[in-house]
């Protein structure tokens, strides 16, 4: 049972978590391909100087004909760095950020190869002061790798320079005396502070980076709000319009035609025409009403005192206030498996008017003569503990868990988000003959959690096995609760009230 109910959060916090990273994709990807396509050019540019200035030397001869063909050599290297930062370039232009980001680490990397080893290897033939600076620039690759690529090229980046340096440290002998004198005594230390600078700089790349990405997450899950905000103003707009337009529509109507005929229609049409109008009327101030009561609800949520409430009384209660419109005509059979003892913290006017939504919802989306369960136990303290809402008070007081069950058409779990909104209704029941201003279920939210409490829903979406919905209010003090701790055996109620369906 505890997997099929958590199944589904899953998979609506995944899809969430996809539409959060979707909604920031294209803004990542752009940020990537942009500063791909300037280090990409900048770093040619660049090289392309060193190569020139290289062909010049080689031309001039100034360091002899062995020289020359180094310098040739280098200029050879340093010429396919700039190659390769081309095609990066070139796939960062069109859109290619993949191959662009990877063209572009791999060209870092081997640009800082390539100057580290001419220099030491092939123009000074050893260590020298300069190599020592070329050593700084082994943290280069690293960190662009960090700003165009994932953790993946960091790592690979640092130790690759690991590797480079370690190398040149210890199999490249130095040709500067105070060089020879200072690695005869610090060789191991210098080369193990060089490998932690590199991997203290790819530790600030990699946070730097998933820093980054939280950012974008964040801001993809603010975009991502605004837009179903955006859903939730039009949804608000076209519920209202057709919540308000039938009411007054149909009293403008009863109106006008009493102008028009009521000298032609006798007195008994005339009576049931007031009659139909001030319905008419009534279900208007309702719904404005309700609308009233829910800012009047949000404002004063915090000031409930709470009393004990029997649960069962409180049930009961709230099936003899149903809505005639809503419930219609035949009966229902209502499964009950409440303890007759078992009382909840609550407000009693409050716990009922929660149970009147619910068990009208499970009458209202359900067909004609389908059954439905009510149940509710008192849940153990580790359950409770897990249930209870981050940051919520009462977290020693106990749980009582009241289940209604419909078998119904269900609520498609990616639906499920929107459900406790305010003005919110399934787009299936929009167009529908279903009575609802999408309050219901935001009230009792509010009510519940104002009562210490919460609620939640559970659906695959699949008509036929509905939802069921798990109402949590605080219970009585522990000595109380077991004295009804007893379940009673399931009792079966039929709701059959009379009345015109609406």
């Amino acid at each position: 049972m505890v997997s099929n109910e958590v199944a589904p959060s899953a998979n609506i916090d995944r899809k969430l978590r996809d539409e959060e990273l979707a909604a920031v994709r294209p803004f990542n990807t752009q940020r990537r391909l942009d500063a791909s396509r300037l280090i990409s050019g900048f770093f040619g540019f660049v090289l392309t100087g060193l190569v020139l200035a290289f062909l010049i030397l080689a031309y001039q001869n100034a360091f002899g004909v062995i020289t020359q063909l180094n310098i040739l050599a280098i200029a050879g290297g340093l010429l396919l760095c700039v190659l390769l930062y081309g095609i990066g370039w070139l796939f960062a232009q069109n859109g290619r950020l993949l191959p662009a980001t990877i063209i572009t680490v791999v060209s870092s990397n081997l640009s800082i190869i390539a100057a580290t080893l001419s220099w030491t290897i092939l123009l000074a033939h050893g260590l020298t002061p300069v190599t020592l600076i070329l050593f700084a620039a082994t943290t280069v690759p690293i960190l662009l790798a960090g700003e165009l690529s994932d953790t993946w090229a960091v790592f690979s980046s640092v130790l690759t320079m690991n590797v480079l340096v370690l190398g040149l440290i210890v199999f490249t002998p130095s040709q500067d005396p105070a060089l020879t004198q200072f690695f005869q005594h610090q060789r191991v230390l210098f080369t193990l502070l060089t490998i932690a600078i590199q991997w203290a700089v790819a530790a600030i790349a990699v946070t730097m980076n998933r820093n980054y990405l939280s950012t974008m997450r964040a801001l993809g899950q603010a975009y991502v709000q605004v837009q179903r905000l955006d859903g939730l103003k039009d949804q608000f707009i076209t519920n209202i319009n057709h919540e308000l337009r039938t009411p007054v529509m149909t009293l403008q109507a009863y109106i006008e035609y009493l102008r028009l005929t009521r000298e032609e229609i006798p007195e008994e049409e005339i009576a049931e025409m007031l009659d139909r109008a001030s319905r008419s009327g009534m279900n208007l101030v309702a719904l404005l009403t309700s609308i009233l009561d829910v800012r009047r609800i949000d404002e004063h949520a915090g000031e409930f005192e709470l009393e004990p409430v029997v649960l069962l009384e409180a049930i009961e209660q709230s099936l003899s206030l149903l809505d005639p419109r809503e419930v219609g005509q035949g009966a229902r059979q209502l499964h009950l498996s409440v303890p007759h003892a078992l009382r909840v913290m609550g407000e009693p006017v409050r716990v009922q008017q929660i149970m009147i939504n619910l068990i009208s919802n499970a009458i209202k989306y359900s067909d004609a003569g389908m059954p439905i369960e009510i149940s509710a136990r008192v849940m153990p303290k580790h359950e409770a503990r897990q249930r209870l809402r981050r940051g919520a008070d009462h977290s020693d007081q106990p749980l009582v868990e009241i289940r209604v069950r419909d078998y119904g058409l269900g609520i498609p779990p990616d639906q499920i988000p929107l459900l406790f909104n305010r003005f919110v209704r399934l787009p299936r029941d929009l167009a529908s003959t279903v009575i609802g201003n999408g309050l219901g279920l935001y009230l009792c939210r509010v009510l519940s959690r104002a009562m210490g409490g919460d609620i939640r829903v559970v659906s695959q979406g699949i008509p036929g096995e509905g939802s069921t919905f798990y109402l949590t209010l605080l219970a009585v003090t522990s000595d109380e609760i077991n004295h009804a701790g007893d379940i009673t055996n399931p009792r079966m109620k039929v709701i059959s009230v009379a009345g015109k369906p609406h």
